[in-house]
């Protein structure tokens, strides 16, 4: 996780920008976690501390990073401009819009889950079957919002498994739209 001090392609701030983007783009930081203490994280990235608040504050500026009322820099949300024309397009035509849509589900969870059961780590299968756990534990006091919840963290469990960023960051922007089929769904 190391960055080097100076690199041929920009400055130590830039360097450290660009990893931690990499953390977030890759899905080990997620969209409203908190980064680690300041001291903790220049040290796991072997950078001071100014060269990694001035790395902060670029990701900031492009909206990557917010900090929160406490103090806590977090990890922004990604994305909504995919999702804002396809809300719409639901909610004003959701008869013809809907089987179009689950049939994009469909195709992409094939293939996210294929991508999964290649390329998921150890730490990957760990949160896969926690998220299986949670999803039998809420089943017993019939709870369908638990469930819900329990079913869409073990979808995103499966896109971020899946190693592809491209497929990992579209799914979670739609994400919300999942939670609220999911959740219907079970109702």
């Amino acid at each position: 996780m190391r960055v080097r001090e100076a690199t041929r392609s920009g400055s130590a701030a830039e360097a450290t920008a660009r990893r931690i983007e990499e953390l977030i783009l890759e899905g080990s930081l997620r969209p409203g976690e908190a980064l680690l203490p300041e001291r903790e994280l220049a040290g796991r990235l072997g950078v001071s501390r100014p060269t990694l608040r001035q790395g902060v504050k670029l990701l900031e500026e492009r909206g990557l990073l917010q900090s929160d009322a406490g103090g806590a820099t977090l990890v922004g949300e990604l994305g909504t401009s995919i999702t804002d024309p396809l809300v719409a397009l639901l909610a004003e035509r959701p008869v013809e819009i809907i089987d179009d849509y689950l049939e994009f589900r469909a195709t992409v969870e094939r293939m996210a889950s294929s991508l999964a059961a290649e390329r998921a780590n150890e730490v990957d299968r760990a949160l896969l079957t926690a998220c299986m756990e949670r999803i039998d534990r809420a089943h017993i006091p019939a709870d369908a919002r638990d469930e819900a919840e329990a079913d869409v963290d073990l979808h995103v469990a499966v896109y971020e498994s899946s190693h592809n960023i491209v497929l990992l960051h579209i799914m979670r922007t739609l994400a919300g739209m999942l939670r609220t089929g999911v959740f219907y769904n079970r109702e």
